[in-house]
Formats: structure tokens, sequence, C-alpha cells
């Protein structure tokens, strides 16, 4: 893990414009680059030669904790004269990132006397090296997608006759009863009718087994997320139903041996939609195919038709293709891949 920090910051450092620094405020980069999880309250100041990590005396330990990389700082009273006080002396523009609010950008120029700017390259170079796990940040996502298999299979035996809400609230449960720090998102319950809305918002149906259930759902644990879509009481589906159901299914296995380095991920997403295309039911497919998952549930790379992604190795993403009849019905199979040398694997079953 320290190899990969060390790696990780160093190749940001080199990017870094000639008397320039980067502040970034990103919770999930500030956990990426550090090891340490401080919510909102963590914050990285990288120079070309060093590398700073900033919060408050809360966070001391976690702070000395990454300090083979990075000099601790704590902040007493003001988070913008701390940087301010940080800058070398030949400073002349400080980047900042794109979630960084105007306020702030104000805050740190007036504090600084510095020219303040968005970069949108350092931004994105921080998407792409973290679209790139390395062995172990798969090896915690299919730990994590174990766990989540365990808990699904508890969910299942303890839904039937609950509300959608209450289905909702027995995951959150089952989630911290085998240990993952808590539900990555928060998890679609839609019965019936309801599952024609991709974001459908858990209400009042009752599980009854008689008809099909959508479920998509995600835990968090050791700062990574899953993310997994099933549809149950399959064996419920009418006629027209299950019609869909097999089309996203084949939709599916179609994208996944599909997936090899080198092909765009809006190739991908065009894969799918002709094939839906050649059985008439295009119209009914109103996302894209999928997106990135790590630290957080939506990051890098974007699988869609307007993506500008390459697929690489080690890139983790969802694949879930999905149809809707709005009123009627929906069905949506995700799973999750690692992009290997040849192809790539489904970590999530």
């Amino acid at each position: 893990m320290k190899e990969y920090i060390r790696r990780r910051v160093s190749e940001l450092q080199s990017l870094l414009p000639r008397d320039s620094v980067f502040f970034i405020s990103n919770p999930s980069d500030v956990f990426y680059l550090t090891g340490q999880d401080l919510g909102s309250d963590g914050f990285l100041l990288l120079t070309s030669k060093k590398a700073f990590f900033i919060s408050d005396s809360r966070y001391r330990e976690e702070l000395q904790m990454a300090s083979d990389f990075f000099i601790p700082v704590e902040v007493e009273l003001n988070l913008f004269k701390t940087v301010a006080m940080l800058l070398p002396a030949s400073t002349n523009v400080v980047f900042v990132q794109g979630i960084c609010p105007i306020r702030w950008v104000e805050e740190l120029q007036k504090t600084s006397s510095r020219e303040i700017r968005y970069s949108l390259e350092l931004d994105s170079k921080i998407r792409y090296i973290r679209a790139i796990k390395n062995e172990q940040e798969i090896k915690i996502l299919r730990q994590n997608f174990s766990i989540h298999r365990q808990v699904l299979t508890h969910w299942q035996e303890n839904i039937l006759g609950k509300s959608e809400k209450d289905a909702k609230n027995t995951w959150i449960c089952l989630v911290h009863e085998f240990g993952a720090d808590g539900v990555s998102f928060d998890a679609i319950v839609a019965v019936g009718p309801s599952a024609s809305r991709p974001h459908y918002k858990a209400g009042r149906r009752r599980i009854t087994g008689k008809v099909p259930l959508l479920f998509d759902s995600g835990l968090k644990r050791n700062g990574y997320c899953t993310d997994l879509t099933r549809i149950f009481f399959v064996d419920r589906m009418n006629h027209r139903q299950r019609r869909l159901f097999e089309l996203v299914k084949e939709a599916q296995e179609l994208a996944i041996s599909s997936i090899r380095p080198g092909v765009l991920a809006k190739d991908l997403d065009r894969l799918v939609r002709d094939f839906f295309r050649r059985h008439g039911v295009d119209r009914y497919f109103i996302h894209g195919l999928g997106h990135g998952l790590g630290i957080d549930v939506h990051e890098s790379p974007t699988i869609s038709s307007r993506s500008s992604d390459e697929l690489k190795p080690g890139m983790v993403f969802t694949v879930e293709p999905g149809l809707y009849i709005e009123g009627e019905f929906g069905v949506r199979i995700e799973d999750v891949v690692v992009v290997t040398e040849k192809g790539c694997k489904v970590i999530s079953k």
C-alpha cells in the first residue's frame, strides 16, 4: 500500500507546472492518496517537492499514520490561512479541484495573495489514476462482493410480507450485522410496476412473492463500494416480462464477452443498443450501460454513448443493461467486472 501511495503522489507532483501547487479537497481523493478516511475534514497540499496532509487536532493520530509520505499539519483556526502559510515563496498559482466551492477560492485568494485556478487536467489525472485498480483494491472489492452476496441471501429470506421501505431498512441492518461499514447508496426496492423507474424510491408496495421484485443494492467496507442489481421471483413473470428479462440477460452476456483492453466504452454501450434495436426494444433502454466502481459508487470509467474512455487492464465497472416500460414493468441486471490483459473477469458473482 505504501508504495502505491508514493507512486500516486509522485505522479501528481510531476504534473505540476513550475511555481504552482495543488490543493486537494475531494474526500474520496484524499482517502485514495493517503489511505486515511477523514471525510470532509481532510485536505492535501502538493508542491513539486513536498506533500502536506492537513486537518484539525481531532485527527492528529490519522495525520501521523500517513507521515511516511506526508507532512502532517494541524489547522488551529482557519484552513485557508494555514494553506497560505505552507505555500513556497515562489508560488504563483494555486490549483484547486472542480469540487472546490467559489467561496473557498475567494478565501484562498484573499489569504494567500496568489492566483487561484481550477485545474481540469489535474482533476482528470486523479480520475484516471483511480480508474486503474491495483491488486490490493481488486482484492478488497472481491471480498466486499463476497459479503454482499451473503447479505443478499439473508435479505431474501426475510422480506416476504414487508413493504419496499421496510425491506430497504432490513438491508441496512443486515449490512452492518455482516461487518460492512454501511451502505454505498440508498437501495432501490421496486415491486412490479415500481421497477419501471430506474431510480425509484422505496414506497409502500408489499413484497408478496406474486410479482417480480427489482433490488439494486450496495455496501461499503474498507473504503470501497459494491453495487449489484438482481430480479427476484422471476418465476412469477408473465410472457412479456420474461421476454424482456431474457433480452436483458442476453445483452449483458454479449457486453461482458466483448470487454477487453482497447475497446472504447461508447462502442460497448452501442453494442447493447444495437442488440436491443434488432429486437425492437431499444426505446426502453434509457440509461448508460455502466459506470466505474471503487471508493465512490460512481467513478471513472463511464460506459455510455457519450464516453471518451478506453478500456484498460485494472478498470472496474458495472455492466447493467435495463429495459423499462413506463408504468408497467422494468428489468435491470447488474454485475461488476475487472478488465484483464485479454478480456475481463466478473467479480460480483
